[in-house]
């Protein structure tokens, strides 16, 4: 016991705790993140990382393709091949490297060459089209929409139609 002038023991004085940030609640529904595994995918990403060309190579394989692999690698020379027929306007070609691509996939779609030439011109005039709605400020797609929610042979739906066909180059007037 300690002495002093009163007899009292000595009163110590309880230090105030320093003010803390509340911890968040943990909840039931929150779940740690799961460590990262080095394994089979990761390896397998590296080696996509470095040789992105090499269609789909069988996991521990350096030289071999997969089946799905040759597949794509005959696909995408099919393609490079109807591309550049597609330039010179070889419809012909286009359709029968076209129908090659379907047959390897697996689609039993066929293509003629009147059928890809028409589309072809579909898709230049629409292209020639959207290029001249551009510099009037407006798209193509937008007054095609706008026509949809239209009733057909309305005043709106007439002039939407007029530019249209101010667009395509087509003057008749509605």
């Amino acid at each position: 016991m300690a002495t002093g002038t009163s007899g009292k023991s000595p009163v110590y004085k309880k230090k105030k705790p320093k003010a803390t940030k509340p911890k968040p609640k943990v909840t039931k529904t929150s779940k740690p993140k799961p460590k990262k595994k080095k394994g089979l995918l990761s390896k397998v990403k590296k080696v996509l990382k470095k040789k992105p060309n090499n269609y789909a190579k069988k996991a521990g394989s350096k030289t071999k393709l997969s089946k799905a692999g040759k597949t794509q690698k005959k696909v995408d020379k099919l393609v490079t091949k109807r591309k550049s027929a597609t330039e010179k306007k070889q419809y012909k070609k286009v359709a029968k490297t076209q129908n090659k691509i379907n047959k390897k996939l697996g689609s039993k779609v066929r293509h003629t060459k009147s059928s890809v030439k028409k589309k072809a011109v579909t898709n230049a005039k629409w292209s020639s089209a959207s290029k001249s709605a551009k510099k009037s400020g407006t798209t193509m797609s937008a007054l095609v929409k706008k026509r949809a929610g239209l009733k057909r042979g309305s005043a709106e739906w007439k002039k939407v139609q007029n530019q249209i066909n101010k667009h395509y180059g087509v003057k008749k007037k509605h």
